[in-house]
Parts: structure tokens; C-alpha cells; sequence
């Protein structure tokens, strides 16, 4: 079973892999072909392929790339520190604190 946590550390684990993934897109593509291997389940695929394309195009890690996926499907906002989140299309929660 893949799930959400599975996927995040391989995108943090194969991006440190230059030689053989110079990309988040390379990263990407071989995750999402992995997810569609004759055995392999997955939690919620699509999900899980809209989060990697999120996360091959925009500046963010593979986590905030499902949570926007999550929050965007649900419609709510997401709370994070990254602003490059709302690249993704999804409404990020700030708090100000004075």
C-alpha cells in the first residue's frame, strides 16, 4: 500500500539523487509510473498524481503539494509557511501575529 507519508519521503529521498533524478520531474514520473505497477495499491492514486504534478511544477515539497490537493478537493484552505503553495491553486491560511 502507498500512502501519502510513503510517497513524501520518496520525492525527499530520490530528489537528493541528482545523478539519477536531476529533476523533480524525472522524480515525478518515475513515482507515478510506480503507482501503476500491476500490484502496487494506493491510497486515493489520484490524489496522489495530482499532489506529484503540483509538486514537479511548483517550488514545494511533496506534502504541502497533497495537502493542497486534499484542501482544494475539499474546499478549504491550507495553513502553511510557504507561500509558494498558492502557486497550486489553493487558498493558504495566513496568520499574523503582532
Amino acid at each position: 500500500m502507498v500512502d501519502p507519508v510513503t510517497l513524501a519521503k520518496c520525492c525527499s529521498f530520490l530528489a537528493g539523487q541528482t545523478a539519477r533524478f536531476p529533476s523533480k520531474k524525472v522524480v515525478t514520473d518515475a513515482l507515478t509510473k510506480v503507482l501503476f505497477l500491476p500490484g502496487v495499491q494506493a491510497e486515493n492514486p489520484v490524489a496522489l498524481v495530482e499532489a506529484l504534478e503540483i509538486y514537479a511544477h511548483h517550488d514545494v515539497d511533496f506534502a504541502d503539494a497533497y495537502l493542497a490537493v486534499i484542501a482544494r478537493n475539499q474546499a478549504c484552505s491550507v495553513a502553511s509557511f510557504n507561500e509558494n503553495l498558492r502557486q497550486s491553486g489553493v487558498e493558504v491560511f495566513e496568520s499574523h501575529t503582532h
